[in-house]
């Protein structure tokens, strides 16, 4: 346990809660201005890991393209992408075993996530 962020069962809920909504506005906002989502998805998974400052522009490169989430996805904490989320991912790796894998950023959990290609589409670059 962290003393800069002490984790409760209440901090997991409300920040899964906080995901959850800051989903749904990324989502009604790609539907609005398709061009604006990217950079804000980075900007608030950049937000979201100030604390760290190793993630400082992590999701800055171009291999972090726009994707939509074709299935519902859990983890272990919960829902981590609903059908028709709006997230970046990133298919770029060295490792061979994760040519069929995908790594998605996760709003709702605040972390990125490993999931099979084929759950999520690589939405065009909108400008």
């Amino acid at each position: 346990m962290s003393a800069l962020n002490p984790i409760t069962l209440d901090t997991v809920v409300a920040d899964h809660e906080i995901g959850a909504l800051t989903q749904e506005q990324v989502n009604a906002a790609h539907a609005d201005e398709p061009g604006t989502v990217r950079p804000l998805v980075r900007l608030l998974a950049d937000a979201k890991h100030l604390a760290w400052p190793q993630y400082r522009g992590h999701w800055d490169g171009p291999q972090w393209r726009l994707y939509q989430v074709t299935r519902r996805i859990e983890t272990k904490s919960g829902v981590a992408f609903e059908i028709g989320d709006i997230t970046i991912g990133s298919r770029y790796t060295t490792r061979a075993w994760a040519s069929a894998t995908i790594t998605l950023y996760s709003l709702r959990h605040g972390v990125e996530t490993n999931v099979g290609c084929w759950h999520a589409l690589e939405l065009p670059e909108v400008t």
